[in-house]
């Protein structure tokens, strides 16, 4: 593009941008993908975690609609952590500590071991951006173009009483090309559960994903970035693989207790 010309940017409104994320959702029933994923903890919200730590993993991912999740991450060859989700449940096995954590979704992130902190219905929530559910959630546009970016940013909000607008999410879109770019979830109290960047849109098996995923979980104080190397999209996955045993002589630790 030559110096100081204009992109072409494009146009859209709130129910055209609401049907792009309602395609990719609904042509997403399962994904089954190799990545290089990095767990950090840090949190601008809790003093104790301000700077970040990290570890990278060559990670193999399963992931099934009905909120199955298993994720199997290896270091140089090695395994260092394997989880398994069906449901609000979830396990997790971290051979180099024989510990095997179990809990649920709801248990507040409270480890300062990023792995341990992973909450797997919020790493679902912000790998997979829902449609909208009009019975309880109202979209609103805004547009936010400037000199330095051209953003659509699609507004959530809860119905709350007496018909009033709680926080809920927020989708940024590009103007270029009117594919998600970022996704913010919020509590009722309008404080950040989670901050999620994607890039890198591909089709595989006829279906959008992106293969940067990059996600910031700002109240529990961790994140992890999943950059994918290979993507299938819809295969057949059995509940046996989303099942993980306790191994034997691994010291059980059950969250909430």
């Amino acid at each position: 593009m030559p110096p100081n010309m204009a992109p072409n940017l494009l146009d859209s409104t709130p129910d055209d941008l609401s049907n792009r994320i309602a395609t990719i959702y609904n042509a997403t029933n399962s994904f089954e993908a190799t990545a290089e994923m990095t767990a950090r903890t840090g949190s601008v919200y809790h003093s104790f975690a301000v700077s970040e730590l990290t570890n990278s993993f060559t990670a193999h991912i399963l992931f099934r609609k009905d909120g199955s999740l298993r994720m199997l991450g290896s270091l140089l060859g090695l395994s260092a952590f394997d989880m398994a989700s069906r449901g609000s449940e979830f396990s997790l096995s971290i051979p180099k500590k024989s510990l095997f954590v179990t809990g649920s979704d709801s248990v507040p992130a409270t480890s300062t071991n990023a792995l341990e902190n992973l909450r797997p219905g919020l790493l679902i929530a912000a790998m997979l951006i829902r449609p909208v559910d009009l019975a309880t959630e109202r979209i609103h546009i805004e547009d936010d173009t400037d000199v330095d970016h051209s953003w659509y940013i699609l507004q959530f909000t809860k119905r709350g009483p007496g018909d009033t607008d709680l926080p809920d999410r927020s989708v940024w879109f590009s103007r270029l090309d009117l594919r998600p770019i970022r996704q913010r979830i919020f509590d009722n109290d309008g404080l950040i559960i989670s901050d999620t960047r994607y890039d890198k849109w591909a089709v595989n098996d006829g279906v959008l994903f992106p293969a940067h995923i990059d996600a910031s979980f700002k109240k529990d104080g961790y994140g992890v970035l999943i950059e994918t190397s290979r993507v299938r999209m819809n295969p057949a996955l059995p509940d046996d693989r989303f099942v993980l045993q306790q191994p034997e002589g691994s010291k059980l630790k059950v969250l909430g207790r």
